[in-house]
């Protein structure tokens, strides 16, 4: 359900909508959005299936077409047997580790919510527990330009860990057993470059803060309705108008 204004001689037609996805292949969705120019993942990394609950709040030029610039989307997805082959960003970042450890990553089943903010992406906060490692995930990309990923890691799990054994685990939906030895990691770019950092508890938790007020900011100033889970109805208030800051 949704809301679209038409007046007359408008050069851009606001747009409010509310939609649910259900039984999505991931493959088949970031081959829909290769085309927006996604530099850290697209449809060749990425297998699995979603469902989730999408607001979306933009405004469309005269030929009905939104613009990347005007588009703000709120998603609440859950990710089921998800994959992750040949990131570059993980095989940088983990550049120490054998290549077959971190080339092909197989996760649990994942509780993602992010705002797309004109280009921005924010994450502020999600658990991706992975053969490679327990990993909590909170985080900002802009499109093409930098990133800011904050990541609990558990070491001992990255270092020394089982792979085929945790891979089975991932697989057959057995428990992965408790983190070992977590440590708060940066990866972060500029430029092009990546740069991991070790953070101490208090930075990152500081870092962490600032990406979940960045997102309840989103979230206020654009009125977006954040109830709705995968699966359930979308209600929400249809108006298209926003907060000023």
């Amino acid at each position: 359900n949704g809301s679209l204004q038409l007046p007359d001689d408008a050069k851009e037609y606001p747009l409010l909508l509310y939609t649910q996805l259900q039984e999505m292949d991931l493959t088949q969705v970031f081959a829909a959005v290769d085309m927006l120019g996604l530099d850290v993942l697209n449809s060749r990394n990425v297998r699995g299936g979603v469902d989730c609950s999408v607001v979306v709040r933009t405004s469309l030029d005269q030929a009905f077409l939104p613009s990347i610039a005007r588009t703000v989307m709120y998603t609440n997805a859950a990710i089921s047997n998800m994959e992750l082959i040949e990131v570059e960003a993980i095989g940088k970042a983990l550049h120490f580790l054998r290549e077959k450890k971190t080339s092909h990553l197989y996760f649990e089943d994942v509780d993602m919510k992010f705002i797309l903010n004109k280009g921005r992406f924010i994450v502020p906060g999600t658990q991706l527990n992975s053969n490679l490692s327990h990993l909590f995930l909170a985080g900002t990309y802009t499109m093409g330009n930098e990133a800011n990923l904050h990541f609990d890691v558990a070491i001992l799990d990255v270092l020394f860990g089982n792979n085929k054994r945790r891979v089975e685990k991932v697989v057959t939906d057995q428990e992965l057993g408790k983190p070992r030895l977590v440590k708060h990691l940066a990866l972060q770019r500029e430029a092009g470059q990546y740069k991991l950092r070790l953070f101490n508890k208090q930075e990152n938790l500081q870092a962490v803060q600032q990406m979940r007020d960045e997102f309840r900011q989103v979230v206020y100033k654009y009125q977006i309705d954040t109830t709705s889970a995968p699966g359930q109805p979308t209600v929400g208030p249809l108006t298209t108008e926003s907060r000023e800051e």
